[in-house]
């Protein structure tokens, strides 16, 4: 925050981020491609231990994603 804040850069910490208006500015930024994410790795649901412990590894560069859209395809069990 410092470092931004030397920068002239209004930095925000995501518990600040609370009003529609906020939300609406981070996503115009990422539709314009003003702000870019680097994704390293997309795993299934399935696989979350596995992404789990990469991400507790210090992995490198990029987030690590999991893919549930198709939850509603699998049979949860109890």
């Amino acid at each position: 925050m410092e470092k931004a804040k030397g920068l002239g850069i209004k930095a925000l910490k995501p518990s600040q981020l609370s009003t529609k208006e906020d939300l609406e500015t981070i996503a115009h930024l990422f539709e314009e491609e003003i702000v870019k994410t680097f994704i390293a790795r997309t795993f299934p649901l399935h696989e979350a231990g596995f992404a789990h412990e990469l991400s507790q590894r210090g992995h490198g560069r990029g987030r690590i994603v999991l893919h549930i859209s198709d939850l509603r395809t699998h049979t949860l069990r109890n």
